[in-house]
């Protein structure tokens, strides 16, 4: 029979491994340093990688010790390194995995942010601008380096079943359209190749614009498609007959996805606005929590539904303007702004 204590040392024991901050900080720290890489390509003692990063020996020596213990590296008489399985899938030749565990770049600029959560929790506000004095986005449209990583780090192709935006929604009446916070451009090159009448622009931050540039010059479109730098609650421009937002309500908190529906419906009375919102869910499985926590911290944002984007859409004074469209991990709902409502389809 299990006493009380037995019972007691165990909870505490789950506990604390739950609680535990070392090892996902040693792992991103390595990453961060290149250790898997490093490793890999021979400098594979302490000595080696002291010279290679630069690093405190001591804290190399802590370091590589506790990546050994997490069967990350192996250890041949605590001399030299080898990788495990797990170490070798942090190589940056097998993926994004490293880059988006590194400290210094722009998704691991983001997850930091997820250590003010108790602030964040009391207060509702994003622990990243508490940190930083701006917000994340202004954060790396200022940096260009970390714009461009982040750039690297997203898909040439437009995700999260964007099939739905591509061939569902009705762009046979459109002309002209842009695509507010539209990212490294992949989406509205992929809409515009896809219907061959349509001319479009990206507006984003100047550093964030940058990655579209890039994108709409490699492309087939490149004669149709045009960049905008700027901040979309500075203002949107006008001369567009659809405006398209698509995964960005989710990065702001209530107040903040007002203002920016509101400056839509301002910029072109009478003007579609498509949006479309995504959930990194697979389709089916329950609400992620802890997803919900980390985007409060990092950007004040969280999930909607297609209720909830309705509800923010209606505060905005924009008229729904068809029926919400849903698939996967993906859904579109289409309003109009000011008095000039199409008609439903």
């Amino acid at each position: 029979m299990t006493s009380n204590g037995e019972n007691r040392s165990e909870s505490m024991a789950a506990l604390f491994a739950l609680a535990d901050l070392v090892s996902p900080m040693a792992l991103r720290v390595a990453a961060s340093l290149r250790i898997f890489d490093r490793v890999a390509d021979g400098m594979d003692t302490i000595d080696a990688l002291v010279t290679a990063t630069g690093a405190d020996p001591r804290g190399i020596a802590a370091l590589t010790g506790h990546l050994v213990d997490r069967e990350l590296l192996t250890s041949e008489h605590g001399d030299r390194f080898g990788l495990t399985p797990l170490g070798a899938a942090l190589r940056d030749s097998e993926g994004p995995a490293r880059a988006a565990l590194d400290l210094d770049g722009p998704v691991g600029r983001y997850d930091l942010a997820v250590f003010g959560l108790l602030d964040t929790v009391r207060s509702g506000e994003p622990a990243f601008e508490k940190l930083h004095g701006t917000t994340y986005w202004q954060s790396i449209s200022a940096a260009p380096a970390s714009a461009a990583a982040l750039g690297e780090l997203q898909s040439p192709v437009p995700l999260f079943d964007a099939e739905l935006l591509l061939g569902k929604v009705d762009w046979s009446q459109a002309r002209r359209i842009i695509d507010l916070g539209g990212s490294n451009g992949a989406l509205l090159v992929a809409i515009l190749e896809r219907h061959p009448h349509l001319t479009g622009a990206i507006l984003d931050l100047p550093g964030l614009a940058e990655n579209a540039k890039r994108a709409v010059r490699e492309s087939s479109v490149r004669e149709r498609a045009t960049v905008i730098p700027g901040d979309f609650f500075a203002g949107v421009p006008s001369g567009f007959d659809h405006y398209l937002l698509s995964a960005v309500l989710a990065d702001f908190d209530d107040e903040r996805a007002v203002t920016l529906l509101r400056n839509v419906a301002a910029a072109e009375p009478g003007a579609r606005i498509v949006v479309s919102e995504v959930s990194m869910r697979v389709p089916g499985a329950p609400r992620d929590f802890r997803l919900d926590l980390l985007m409060m911290c990092g950007a004040a944002g969280f999930e909607r539904d297609v209720d909830d984007v309705i509800a923010l859409a209606l505060r905005a004074g924009l008229t729904p303007a068809a029926t919400p469209v849903q698939f996967g991990q993906r859904f579109v709902v289409e309003f109009v702004a000011g008095s000039a409502v199409p008609a439903a389809r």
